[in-house]
């Protein structure tokens, strides 16, 4: 601030008026000329609290003066200035530094200067950066944390009630944020058919509730090709994330980079549908018998094999047709592999040999093998074989398989006579046709029943006897 100083008043006609301007700097002691003019005011120099006081001395030495020498001088009273100290802004620092997603405010204390104080900030009113609280003794900033990366300049200027004033400039310093990790997570589950296991991943390191989204790539062992599609089968797949991509205009230069975090997705191998083993009536005349298996899951092959013979000797006479030498029993075990996506499986079971006993009377026929009319103990006795051999079609072309639904015939002997509903035609595993729509000397036509799988066929002719076809085929 400076300060002008001025003497009123005029000289008489025609004397002209001139001043000297001194100051002192010894309470009066010496003087020196500050300035000689015609100007009865002077302006002084910027003050400062240093030439505040009576120690600081100002006088004006007026003189009157005409053309022919004549003059008259005059020396006005000391006189001083009281000078307030200068407005000062003081604050924890003039240059503030955040990261991205960081926020902080700062006060700012203003003090000094002449009587009331205003505060203005230039620019003011940018995004993010605000004042709050503004007084004559001090004015708070916040930096918001939306803040993106750069630096900023506010500028603080301070007036006095004298128009004094006091400028600070301010720099605002915004870095970048940590890096953001994205970071895919390991999963183990169990196979289930046709059910892709999608990975995981999370984020983090967003700022200001920020969104984001990445793709994930499943490779399967070291030398796979990645695919962005989840893997179904079972097996171990390195998941590594990628193509991270910030939403809803996020900028992804306020951060340090993005960093990507493998891991596994494990799909263990699925136990199997229960393996059971079927046994069919051990009906007279039958010597082998089928070893139908039930159950199981996927392509796996079946082997079966005789664990303990027992006393009755048995052993397979084909993959699944069972003899025995002997009355007795005997234990085989069924094992259905494991899959790429299912376990092994095994099950065991007991096959129990008995005797038949034919308990026909012997008894030779009287006369020429007729029963007498009158009567007797006589007793006819006759002997028939039933056997099923092979199939054909409805047009008489042999099959061995045929589709849940169809109609197949059955080429049979030892069953003529026999009314179709004395009888039962047994599919696997325990599938009874409900309606035996044509029975002649040669064969049986039945339709396939729901729920049948390949295997024997068993034909039950009540007393007539019972027989079992070759392995039939039942088409997906």
């Amino acid at each position: 601030l400076q300060h002008t100083f001025q003497i009123s008043g005029a000289a008489i006609s025609p004397l002209t008026r001139s001043f000297i301007w001194q100051s002192s700097s010894d309470t009066g002691t010496s003087w020196i000329n500050i300035q000689a003019s015609a100007s009865n005011s002077l302006t002084t120099s910027t003050l400062e609290t240093t030439t505040s006081g009576a120690r600081y001395l100002y006088r004006a030495i007026v003189t009157d003066s005409d053309i022919y020498g004549l003059s008259i001088t005059d020396t006005s009273t000391a006189f001083y200035l009281v000078i307030n100290p200068r407005i000062t802004i003081s604050g924890i620092s003039f240059s503030l530094t955040q990261k991205y997603g960081e926020s902080q405010t700062a006060t700012f204390d203003f003090a000094f200067g002449t009587e009331t104080r205003t505060a203005t900030f230039s620019p003011g009113g940018q995004s993010g950066i605000s004042w709050s609280d503004i007084s004559s003794d001090s004015a708070t900033i916040t930096l918001a944390s939306g803040l993106n990366v750069g630096t900023y300049y506010e500028t603080i200027t301070v007036t006095d009630s004298v128009t004094a004033q006091t400028i600070q400039m301010l720099t605002f310093t915004v870095t970048q944020a940590d890096s953001i990790t994205v970071s895919a997570l390991d999963i183990t589950t169990t196979y289930a058919p046709n059910t892709p296991v999608p990975g995981s991943y999370s984020i983090t390191g967003l700022q200001n509730n920020e969104s984001a989204t990445a793709t994930l790539n499943y490779q399967e062992g070291e030398v796979g090709s990645s695919t962005p599609t989840p893997p179904t089968d079972a097996g171990t797949y390195s998941v590594s994330p990628s193509s991270f991509t910030l939403l809803n205009g996020a900028d992804i230069a306020n951060y340090a980079g993005v960093i990507y975090e493998s891991a596994t997705v494990v799909i263990d191998r699925a136990p199997q549908v229960r393996l059971t083993i079927g046994q069919y009536n051990a009906f007279r005349g039958i010597s082998t018998y089928p070893v139908n298996v039930y159950g199981g899951s996927d392509i796996g092959a079946i082997t079966v094999s005789v664990i303990d013979s027992s006393t009755s000797g048995c052993l397979l006479v084909s993959e699944r047709a069972l003899t025995a030498a002997n009355v007795g029993n005997c234990t085989i075990q069924v094992v259905k592999a494991g899959t790429r996506n299912y376990l092994t499986e095994t099950a065991t079971a007991t096959f129990y040999w008995i005797e038949w006993v034919a308990n026909n009377t012997v008894q030779a026929l009287p006369g020429a093998n007729t029963t007498p009319l009158t009567g007797g103990n006589s007793v006819e006795k006759s002997e028939v074989v039933v056997t099923a051999n092979s199939f054909t079609n409805t047009s008489g072309d042999g099959i061995t398989s045929s589709s849940v639904g169809n109609t197949i015939r059955i080429l049979i002997t030892g069953y003529e006579g026999l009314d179709p509903l004395d009888i039962d035609v047994i599919f696997r595993p325990y599938q009874y046709v409900e309606v035996i729509s044509d029975l002649t000397s040669t064969y049986i036509q039945v339709v396939i029943p729901v729920g049948s799988i390949t295997g024997y066929i068993a034909i039950n002719g009540g007393r007539r006897g019972v027989s079992h076809t070759p392995e039939f085929t039942i088409l997906p």
